[in-house]
């Protein structure tokens, strides 16, 4: 007969209420705050704005999107990514002319995130064909250097010019060396940090930085640069030199780095694109994707250097752009956000130049016209940018704060009635800005 084993009684526990009631209030505080942060990221990723990328070629579209899939990158990241690198792959090869305008597709891009935004995979991939080249380049140097020295042995034999290696891909190296580089690499130079961070801690190193940041502003604007060094009877002259960037770097570190450029014009020239939604999952690498993107990459830098026009409708669009720019400005220095007044008169440059990129990479049939669809898309890019870059800035330096020169005009009004004229013109003297301004303020 089976004895049925017996289950020993279990002892009661006693609960201390207080305990109790303080681990309930702890555990609803815990779900209120993770409650709170949910709606929060929720609500940020609403907010997110998201880069277009529709004015660009269907097959263009899909690189991009697989791109951000398979590495599951925000979209963001490699729209800019591909935008950077297109413009530096073609370098000084493609120029757009309109008026007393030139202007190449050279952009100082800056991804800004945290760390869990993938800035690193967003470039990796995007830079990947031009890496391959790289390599290529020096293995043709190798050859060339080899053959010149051997013919260099001969004293009858004229063995040439010495060999140049060339290169369009700057990374982990010196600010000095980068100039060099740029000296023998006429077409332009890519500088690409995944870890931008790095990069301008290493140009804090070489005189405190102001020199290669000041020769970086000149590059961008396609400034000539002349270099004196010790040692060296002759300067070097490089005329209208191409560096473009490409970089990602966190929140808490730009704060490290770019307020000590304030007022040097330097900041106002970079574009900075912040992150939408990355994918919830990760698609395998579809490896033809990423050979029709190395074939695009390589069929832009070996393309024969063109000149792009706009197209009558196209440059009727920017003269009117360029209107609205300026209004722009005036109200932003109005306001007293002179910095973002200043960002946002680069426009004029950017519009051209994204939109150049965007011809290499739309659907134009004629190759040396960009139409208006394409200018109107590359308006569409910069208003994307120019709002990535005002959050940049506030994070950087705070919301503008305390009363505007609008608010003291109209305070000013109110108490001493300057509306006549002559007063105008006085008051806009004093505070340096024009009397259309004041009187526009009057008006509010």
């Amino acid at each position: 007969m089976i004895q049925k084993e017996r289950v020993a009684e279990a002892t009661p526990i006693s609960y201390d209420s207080t305990k109790v009631a303080t681990f309930q209030q702890s555990h609803k505080s815990l779900q209120d705050k993770l409650t709170e942060d949910l709606l929060k990221n929720h609500q940020k990723a609403k907010d997110r704005k998201v880069l277009p990328i529709d004015g660009l070629r269907d097959d263009v579209q899909e690189i991009i999107e697989h791109l951000s899939l398979s590495t599951k990158s925000c979209r963001n990241f490699v729209a800019a990514s591909v935008l950077t690198t297109i413009g530096a792959t073609a370098g000084t090869g493609m120029k757009v002319k309109d008026g007393g305008w030139t202007n190449y597709g050279q952009l100082y891009t800056m991804l800004y995130g945290s760390p869990s935004d993938s800035k690193t995979p967003a470039i990796k991939p995007v830079i990947a064909p031009l890496e391959y080249m790289e390599s290529q380049y020096l293995e043709e140097y190798k050859d060339e250097l080899a053959r010149y020295k051997e013919l260099s042995k001969d004293k009858n034999t004229d063995a040439g010019a010495t060999p140049i290696c060339h290169q369009l891909l700057v990374q982990n190296t010196t600010p000095e060396a980068i100039i060099d580089v740029l000296d023998k690499n006429r077409r332009g130079l890519l500088i690409v940090a995944d870890e931008a961070y790095n990069f301008f801690r290493s140009v804090d190193k070489y005189n405190n930085g102001g020199d290669f940041t000041g020769a970086m502003t000149e590059c961008w604007s396609n400034s000539s640069l002349f270099i004196n060094r010790k040692g060296e009877e002759i300067r070097k002259v490089i005329r209208e030199p191409f560096l473009a960037f490409l970089g990602g770097i966190q929140e808490g570190n730009l704060r490290k780095i770019f307020p000590k450029y304030d007022g040097t014009g330097f900041i106002e020239r970079w574009s900075f694109c912040l992150p939408n939604q990355k994918p919830s999952e990760r698609v395998p690498p579809d490896p033809s994707v990423y050979t029709r993107w190395q074939l695009l990459v390589r069929n832009v830098r070996e393309m024969p250097p063109t000149t792009l026009y706009f197209s009558n409708d196209a440059t009727d669009f920017l003269t009117n752009y360029e209107k609205e720019i300026d209004e722009e400005v005036q109200r932003l220095s109005d306001e007293g956000n002179e910095r973002m007044g200043s960002y946002v008169s680069k426009a004029n440059y950017m519009v051209r130049r994204y939109a150049a990129i965007a011809h290499l990479l739309g659907h134009n049939p004629q190759p040396t016209t960009i139409p208006l669809c394409e200018v109107e898309y590359a308006r569409r890019l910069v208003t994307f940018f120019e709002e990535g870059t005002k959050k940049v800035y506030e994070d950087l330096f705070g919301k503008e704060e305390g009363i505007s020169d609008a608010q003291i005009i109209r305070i000013l009004e109110a108490r001493h009635n300057i509306t006549q004229r002559q007063k105008q013109g006085a008051l806009a003297d004093i505070m340096e800005k024009t009397q259309q301004a004041v009187s526009k303020n009057l008006k509010k």
